[in-house]
């Protein structure tokens, strides 16, 4: 499909955007998680 630059498709368009929309949404939380269960860890100690 052509999107209006030469040799880019929609599924490349499709690929840029949904990465930063995974990263927030399936990464972020399990670094917080990771974080926060080790800040746990080291105070309990």
């Amino acid at each position: 499909m052509w999107t209006g630059y030469p040799g880019t498709t929609l599924w490349e368009w499709v690929q840029l955007l949904l990465a930063p929309v995974a990263i927030t949404t399936f990464v972020v939380p399990e670094l917080i998680k990771l974080v926060v269960g080790n800040v746990a860890d080291d105070s309990q100690e």
